[in-house]
């Protein structure tokens, strides 16, 4: 027989349980930091206790860990959308990680300089039917949009421009040859 004191343990493990499973579900789309867990699930209604007990389990599980999700996010960007270390520093603080985490897994990231080109030359195939000013302006404000120095920004479309500048050179030469 049910007491009403076992009622209400069941509601809250039940309660406790809806919450794991619902943390488990955002960490299946992508890992996520333990503010953005704590956040999502507030939303969703659970009490800061109920918070705390699927954190604690989360980590217990080493299923939520700051300094991984630290480490992806900012291998996920260089990668596929580098941007300068100032702004992933600050994405990164968005979601809640610590600056001593941040700052460590920066630390392990290319350089501004080497980003901006990698995005700029990424950008640039996109550019080549412009002229130098146009080139710059446009190639410019993709790379500051990416928080670049302005040092960084000049440097790198000077290279890029350069460089197909060169390409078109050759190709010019070679279609006068045949």
């Amino acid at each position: 027989r049910l007491n009403e004191e076992r009622i209400t343990s069941l509601l809250q493990q039940d309660a406790l349980e809806v919450a794991y499973q619902q943390a488990l579900r955002l960490l299946s789309h992508r890992l996520r930091s333990e503010s953005e867990i704590r956040g999502r699930l507030g939303e969703k209604g659970y009490t800061a206790e109920q918070i705390d007990l699927v954190i604690e389990k989360l980590r217990s599980e080493n299923m939520v860990k700051d300094e991984r999700f630290a480490k992806a996010w900012v291998e996920s960007r260089n990668e596929f959308h580098p941007r300068s270390q100032r702004l992933m520093k600050r994405e990164l603080s968005t979601k809640g990680i610590d600056e001593t985490i941040i700052d460590t897994a920066l630390g392990q990231s290319e350089t501004d300089e080497k980003l901006a080109r990698q995005a700029g030359d990424q950008y640039a195939r996109r550019l080549t039917e412009l002229d130098k000013p146009a080139f710059t302006r446009r190639l410019s404000g993709f790379l500051a949009r990416r928080g670049f120095s302005y040092s960084i920004i000049t440097q790198v479309v000077q290279e890029i421009w350069q460089h197909q500048s060169a390409l078109r050179d050759n190709t010019l030469t070679i279609d006068k040859d045949e």
